[in-house]
């Protein structure tokens, strides 16, 4: 049996969509979880309905504590030998299942699909069919198909007190006990652009930045499964060394000038890795670092705070309309 676990958060709009994906699968053996995430409209009646028509759909009602716990309680309840994450405002083809089964994957492989990026303007849609490697930069938890086994055994959980990339320090720190990743290369998970989202993406403190760097940079550039570096160096940029420049941003835009002094801090403890990862092969990058190291502190802070606000805003952005 395949365990599906849907946190549900407000999502009445798109909610009876991706269950019915769900129902209409052409592989019958599977209970869908849904964790109802104190939504405050009709999300939670909508998720009892569907759990009163059929006996496999079981409904978890909780006060708001966010994705990481949903996630966490389904992982709790789940009775399949394989665990799958489908978010609420997302949908599957009706073979997704069946091709998991087709491949009959052992206890200790990580099965991924190919994801059709859909919009509202849908001249922006696109499909995206990874290869192994570049599984690690798409280290969303949708998408893929879990071992009960391992993510039991190992304590396998989402970080409740991280709320951004929690999905992806889930994935690598299960990756660490996958020996396998088969992947099936068809778009058959459709991951939702819908323009709001029922997550929120604003700015988050600078605290939450750090962590989730601290997080993401403990398995870089020591990772073993992967051996392409130019991935590697775009999971360092992706998914440390810009959350560091994102709470630096959020720290100026938002924070106490503690805050700020912690954050340069903390900033400057990873100076080796960004002149190693941004300047190791680049005469012009390393001699613009060594240029401002020679200004006067006053002007590098200003350099400084100048190219975080740009950089920042960037990223900000990018966050914005994925």
């Amino acid at each position: 049996m395949i365990s599906i676990i849907v946190p549900v958060y407000n999502v009445e709009k798109h909610l009876e969509k991706c269950i019915k994906s769900i129902i209409g699968q052409t592989y019958q053996n599977w209970e869908l979880i849904l964790i109802n995430d104190g939504s405050s409209d009709q999300s939670g009646t909508i998720c009892d309905e569907y759990a009163e028509l059929d006996s496999r759909i079981r409904v978890y009602h909780q006060v708001n504590s966010g994705a990481s716990v949903a996630r966490n309680k389904g992982i709790e309840l789940a009775g399949g030998k394989f665990i799958t994450f489908i978010d609420a405002d997302d949908w599957v083809e009706a073979n997704y299942l069946e091709e998991v089964t087709n491949i009959n994957p052992d206890s200790l492989t990580l099965v991924a699909y190919g994801v059709s990026y859909d919009f509202t303007d849908s001249s922006k849609d696109f499909n995206f069919i990874p290869t192994t490697d570049e599984i690690l930069l798409h280290g969303l938890v949708c998408g893929k198909v879990w071992p009960t086994e391992v993510i039991r055994h190992n304590g396998i959980c989402f970080n409740e007190n991280l709320h951004l990339h929690e999905d992806h320090v889930f994935f690598y720190d299960g990756l660490k006990y996958i020996y396998k990743i088969e992947i099936i290369s068809k778009p058959l998970y459709h991951y939702m652009h819908y323009g709001e989202c029922s997550l929120s993406r604003r700015l988050q403190t600078s605290d939450q930045y750090f962590l989730a760097a601290d997080l993401l940079l403990a398995y870089y550039p020591n990772d073993n499964k992967c051996n392409n570096r130019t991935i590697k160096s775009l999971c360092i940029q992706k998914f440390g060394l810009n959350q560091l420049i994102m709470g630096m941003f959020s720290a100026l835009q938002n924070e106490s000038m503690s805050k700020q002094r912690n954050a340069i801090n903390k900033v400057a403890s990873y100076k080796p890795l960004f002149l190693k990862h941004y300047h190791a092969n680049s005469l012009k990058g390393s001699l613009i670092s060594k240029s401002i190291e020679m200004l006067p502190k006053w002007l590098q802070w200003v350099i400084f705070k100048s190219v975080v606000t740009v950089v920042g805003k960037r990223l900000t952005h990018s966050i914005n309309i994925r």
